[in-house]
């Protein structure tokens, strides 16, 4: 069971590393001068690091950030759990 529940936090991780990958895509694709959001585009950049195309950093930021959220609110959980029974 815990098996699982580790699991199930890494792919919510990732989940919102590729969220926070797209945002900026997203966001620029209404802007005037930008093109509009391109799905194979936004997948070509997941390999690269910065730069034009690069979102691998996003992801990564992403990742991470969602992970410690999970892990911050288990840990909030758990700390108000313990205090309810004292």
């Amino acid at each position: 069971m815990k098996i699982k529940k580790k699991l199930i936090e890494i792919l919510w991780s990732v989940l919102g590393g590729l969220i926070f990958s797209m945002l900026p895509y997203l966001f620029n694709s209404g802007q005037p001068g930008y093109s509009p959001f391109n799905l194979e585009r936004w997948y070509r950049g997941l390999g690269a690091f910065s730069g034009s195309r690069g979102v691998l950093d996003e992801f990564i930021f992403g990742f991470f950030f969602t992970l410690i959220l999970i892990w911050s609110i288990k840990k909030y959980k758990q700390l108000s759990e313990e205090s309810n029974h004292d």
